[in-house]
């Protein structure tokens, strides 16, 4: 990727953000003492806001995040889910300093605090929730998708974490680190002005899920671990935009909660009697994945975002007063930016692909693969299921799933007589989503020893019925080909994999009518 050229190093990464990201994202100015707040939330209702956190939030680093949706490319499919990473911020922020006051009245911290580790504890956690998101660009994890390779080779390579966080955490943790922010931090708000003493070095850790110290592991449970406010938010606020009917039982979730220490480690757990909480969110996690998440529609319009920021990141096409040279480029475009903008007359495939989310014209479903779709025959079962391991497997390398897209247009292109470009092409794999995490989520029993969930239920077996019913392939192609692309589609993967399928049942998940053909 040509990008990877003008970004190599952790050094370079620090350098963009100080030299030229941060400048215009916080504009340096003389210190204002900001007055407390009261933010209205439809789903957190009446939030309060401390002064220096309103200081933060009127900057452009912040502001940003209002213009970039939660869910990225899902409102083309639900049109009431069109939140974004602001209110989330907001909602995250509330809730992490929500459950720090909950955590006060518990044993542990009344042990070893007072009312100043408290306030500066709470400061900490808050600060860790307002920022945590900073690092995501336009259309959320859709664009990160695209860049992921890039950071974690630049993560793994300056050997500075020894946890494994998203490239927008990771992107985050720079931000925070940066001498650019630092010196905001000390000489624009002005902690010391509010009272507090916070350490960036902290935040930026209990981001990326790493722990400031043993006996301080709570605070990073709090915005990155089993029992974090980060899923309780976004569980809640993606569900009710959507339109799913899931829920889960706030109040006794933080009732339950509690700070367990062993060995030194002092860390979340939840008490028995909150185990129904935790059910509650994993089995909202399990509905929210395949209706929402992984609807094959919102793959399709997602896939159709990646190949835009891949095209700009490989420098084949230009949007006119846009250029991205690195990943570090788009902290400085929000969504609006990808669809307000034209492309250049010469970019043909951009310009198809702008097209395709700014009219809706998407394309459509024209087959779907999956293990239940296949005719099983035993003299071939052992072959069959070989075949499958290998046809998913082409899943987990992005240039192997634009090798197929691009050999499926050629096919199509050349069997209908009508030029295509792989852009038209998405072909989408959901993946497995990691709920199984959830199973070593620590509960504290009425003895007073910690086991882990799964002595209570098994995740395991919805993980594998939730992988067995939802693991699909889908291509999608323009809507006026869809029936012929079916027939050349299925006969690509009978000649590469021996794959043969159930005609009917493939016809009817996709609503394709044969007589059509």
């Amino acid at each position: 990727m040509q990008s990877n050229s003008r970004l190599n190093s952790i050094e370079d990464a620090y350098r963009i953000l100080d030299e030229k990201i941060l400048p215009e994202l916080l504009p340096f100015k003389l210190h204002q003492l900001y007055q407390e707040k009261v933010i209205h939330d439809n789903l957190m209702e009446s939030c309060y806001f401390e002064g220096w956190e309103i200081a933060l939030l009127d900057t452009p680093l912040l502001q940003r995040l209002r213009y970039i949706h939660q869910l990225g490319t899902a409102f083309l499919t639900y049109p009431s889910a069109i939140h974004t990473r602001f209110s989330h911020t907001l909602g995250v922020t509330s809730l992490a300093g929500a459950l720090y006051e909950n955590l006060k009245g518990k044993q542990y911290l009344k042990r070893i605090g007072n009312e100043e580790l408290w306030r500066n504890e709470r400061a900490t956690v808050r600060l860790a929730g307002l920022l945590h998101d900073i690092g995501h660009t336009f259309f959320s994890h859709c664009s990160e998708l695209v860049v992921e390779p890039i950071w974690k080779k630049i993560r793994i390579d300056s050997g500075i974490l020894n946890v494994n966080p998203k490239p927008h955490e990771f992107v985050a943790y720079l931000i925070i680190t940066s001498q650019y922010f630092k010196k905001y931090w000390q000489e624009v708000i002005k902690p010391e002005a509010y009272e507090i003493s916070i350490k960036l070095e902290d935040v930026a850790s209990i981001i990326v899920g790493k722990l400031i110290s043993e006996d301080k592991a709570y605070l990073t449970d709090i915005i990155n671990g089993h029992y974090d406010v980060d899923k309780l938010e976004y569980l809640n606020r993606d569900a009710k935009t959507a339109g799913l009917p899931i829920t889960y039982d706030k109040a006794r979730y933080f009732q339950k909660i509690d700070i367990f220490e062993e060995g030194g480690k002092a860390s979340l757990v939840m008490g028995q009697g909150g185990i129904q909480c935790v059910e509650q969110l994993a089995l909202g996690k399990i509905m929210l994945y395949p209706y929402v998440y992984q609807h094959h529609k919102v793959l399709a319009t997602d896939r159709i975002i990646q190949d835009i920021v891949k095209e700009l990141l490989d420098g084949k096409c230009i949007l006119e007063n846009m250029t991205i040279s690195h990943p570090l480029d788009m902290l400085l475009f929000i969504d609006n930016d990808i669809l307000a903008y034209s492309a250049k007359p010469e970019d043909e495939g951009l310009k198809l692909l702008l097209g395709h989310i700014k009219s809706r014209s998407l394309p459509k479903r024209a087959f779907v693969f999956h293990r239940e779709y296949l005719v099983e025959e035993e003299a071939n079962i052992e072959l069959m299921q070989e075949n499958t391991k290998n046809f998913l497997e082409t899943f987990g390398n992005p240039n192997n799933i634009n090798k197929l897209r691009e050999e499926l247009a050629e096919r199509i292109s050349s069997k209908m007589g009508k030029k295509l470009s792989y852009h038209e092409i998405l072909v989408t794999h959901p993946g497995s989503f990691n709920i199984m995490s959830m199973n070593s989520a620590p509960v504290l029993t009425k003895s007073n020893t910690c086991i882990s969930v799964d002595t209570f239920w098994l995740l395991s077996g919805w993980s594998e019925v939730h992988t067995n019913k939802t693991d699909y392939v889908y291509f999608h192609v323009p809507g006026d080909i869809c029936v012929k692309a079916y027939e050349i589609i299925a006969s690509y993967l009978k000649d590469k994999y021996s794959f043969q399928f159930q005609d009917k049942r493939i016809r009817e998940h996709c609503k394709l009518n044969a007589e059509d053909t």
